[in-house]
């Protein structure tokens, strides 16, 4: 199994039901946060694939535009994603 956050989708799936509660808790916790960078930069610590994540939105990139970026390569429908997380 990927340690990417970002290669979910089908719900039926129970690997992916899984994931897709993992990424609503940490959905919500970004949402919660005081300071949501710093709480991304403690979880990029620990993974590299958001490290290079982190690193980029430090850089100026576009978090919207990053977050559809990753999902169109990993084959996912962004609106979807998010409908998902939010339901």
């Amino acid at each position: 199994m990927s340690n990417n956050p970002f290669n979910v989708i089908n719900p039926a799936n129970p690997m992916n039901a899984n994931r897709i509660g993992e990424m609503k808790s940490m959905y919500q916790a970004f949402r919660n946060a005081n300071n949501p960078m710093a709480l991304f930069q403690q979880m990029a610590m620990r993974n590299p694939q958001m490290q290079q994540i982190y690193n980029m939105l430090r850089n100026g990139a576009n978090p919207n535009q990053l977050f559809e970026n990753v999902c169109k390569q990993k084959g996912i429908d962004p609106n979807q994603l998010r409908n998902m997380l939010k339901g």
